[in-house]
């Protein structure tokens, strides 16, 4: 705790999911597990803007949310698309200083 600092930034979302399409059934019942609490989550399904690009829509996602889940899964490290958004997220933490922003949850048995 002697490191917490309280973010002055107002967020439109809690936390931006991360994941590979693959795992959308059980990522869909992790956002509804999680929204039932009373956390504002951001899932590209339901929240990214049609027509914008998805490189946009991610920077977008990253940078409205105050955290970033990432699922892990056999998946997602073969995505091209998770690595990018897993470097993308890095970056913005490292540039606002917000290097507490990241949540990985490890769905799949991985070495």
């Amino acid at each position: 705790m002697r490191n917490y600092k309280e973010l002055k930034h107002e967020y439109t979302y809690d936390a931006f999911i991360s994941h590979s399409h693959t795992d959308l059934e059980w990522v869909k019942q992790f956002h509804d597990s999680v929204t039932s609490m009373g956390f504002e989550l951001c899932l590209d399904a339901k929240d990214f803007i049609v027509g914008n690009g998805i490189a946009e829509n991610v920077m977008n996602a990253i940078d409205s949310s105050r955290k970033v889940i990432f699922i892990i899964t056999h998946d997602f490290l073969k995505s091209t698309w998770g690595s990018y958004e897993m470097e993308m997220t890095r970056m913005h933490a490292f540039q606002k200083g917000r290097e507490d922003m990241v949540i990985v949850v490890v769905k799949d048995e991985i070495k």
